[in-house]
């Protein structure tokens, strides 16, 4: 019963128009998708609309920060980019692209998150099949470099 109260309270708030309203909502529903890999399943599309709502910014809201970080923290915990072969192997396409393309993001403070995040899956086994993300990330390196 506290947990439908609860839920439904955070998504009063994820259409707030005030950015600090919707961050702290989107960051109550990354906290409730710790504890439950199903949730984060149901859920996660929420925080991939909210990164791709603001994808033609070139400056990102917290928004965007808020939901890398529950999305990275929800993979790391329930290993969802460890599975294949069920229900879930769209969105977990889906997620891939769009993982990828934060790793080239015009904003570098999403940037940098991504790349973070990344590294933190990769020494830490999260990922099935890391060697599009392992070219992406020697390339992002030798980017730098030549700059």
């Amino acid at each position: 019963m506290a947990e439908g109260v609860y839920l439904d309270l955070i998504h009063r708030n994820l259409e707030s128009q005030h950015i600090k309203v919707r961050c702290l909502a989107l960051e109550c529903l990354g906290l409730t998708t710790m504890s439950d890999k199903k949730v984060f399943e149901e859920k996660l599309g929420v925080f991939m609309d909210q990164i791709r709502g603001e994808s033609t910014l070139k400056t990102k809201s917290d928004i965007t920060v808020v939901c890398l970080k529950a999305i990275l923290d929800g993979v790391m915990i329930h290993g969802f980019l460890l599975e294949s072969g069920n229900s879930q192997d769209l969105i977990r396409q889906d997620l891939r692209k769009l993982l990828m393309r934060l790793l080239r993001d015009s904003d570098y403070n999403v940037r940098l998150l991504a790349t973070e995040g990344f590294c933190k899956l990769l020494i830490c086994e999260r990922m099935q099949n890391p060697w599009d993300f392992i070219s992406r990330l020697i390339m992002l390196y030798f980017e730098k470099s030549k700059s």
